[in-house]
This record gives structure tokens, sequence and C-alpha cells, in this order.
């Protein structure tokens, strides 16, 4: 604002609401950020629904515009699939743990249905290494762990080649 540009903030995340992030300069920076980055930028694009309603809640007039995340799928082509085996996979942080616990639950479901054959592939990032180690033990009961395969922090070009083989 000092130098009269406009600023367009891109609001991809909540962050207040990510595990994990516990110390307390963190906790404080995401409250700030959730609920007053509005004030600093002219614009808002959001990828979400639920960002929209955020945005909305504390700021009824801020321009926005909904852009989902997109990808350039022509440049994957050339990537060849990876793993035979039919699987369904999730890729995602570690610190999202209902959403894991929910697809973990599906995946339970749909074998013991006998509704799906294949693997689970998870495939996770993120740096809290406790949190990884808790989730490891947690899977580890799991009664369907001989049907799920783990991988954590890949990089992107390792990635693509399962999304390319997963159902």
């Amino acid at each position: 604002r000092i130098f009269r540009f406009k600023l367009v903030y891109q609001y991809v995340e909540f962050f207040s609401e990510i595990p994990g992030r516990d110390s307390l300069s963190t906790k404080l920076n995401d409250k700030l950020m959730d609920n007053y980055f509005y004030k600093f930028c002219d614009g808002v694009i959001c990828i979400s629904d639920f960002l929209i309603a955020h945005l909305k809640k504390k700021s009824k007039h801020k321009p926005f515009i909904k852009l989902p995340a997109n990808c350039d799928y022509e440049s994957f082509e050339k990537i060849q699939p990876n793993l035979a085996a039919p699987f369904m996979m999730y890729c995602g942080s570690i610190d999202y743990q209902a959403v894991i616990e929910f697809i973990l639950n599906v995946f339970g479901s749909l074998k013991l249905n006998n509704k799906y054959n294949g693997n689970l592939l998870l495939v996770l990032g993120g740096n809290n290494q406790a949190v990884l180690d808790k989730f490891n033990e947690k899977l580890s009961a799991n009664l369907y762990r001989d049907s799920i395969i783990l991988k954590t922090n890949l990089l992107l070009k390792d990635i693509i080649p399962y999304y390319k083989a997963a159902d």
C-alpha cells in the first residue's frame, strides 16, 4: 500500500486448523493470518468454497475469485505409470489426520464388503516425525495393513507416476 500497488492474496490454506503447528509464535501467526490477512490486500484468490465462506464472514465486500488448484496434465503424458497392481491413492499432509482416518475407514469398509480388491497407497508429506511415528504404529495395527502402502516425503516427479497408475 505504501507504493500504491494493488495486492492480491492467494488464499490456499486455513492455517489455524492445521494440527502440529504448536509453537506459540506459529499459533499466533496462523490466527493473525486467518483473521486479518484481508485487511492488507485489495482482492483475494480462493481455492475452495470453504475459504470463500471464511473470507465473506470476515469481509463482506472484499473482491474475490474462486480459482481451484489446476494442473497442466499434458506435461505428464511422457511419464510412465508406477505400480502394476490396482490401487487407490491418497496424497496429502501427514498433519491432516482426520482426512487420513476417513480414507482408511472408507478403504476398510470397501475391503470388508468385498467392493475393492486393490491396495491403498498413502503418499504423505510433512516434517513432523512424531506424528508420522504415531501414524505408523496405528497403521501396523490396521486389519488391512498388508494392503496399505505408505510412501513419505516424495518429490513431485516421483508422485506423478503413482497418480497415473491409480484407480
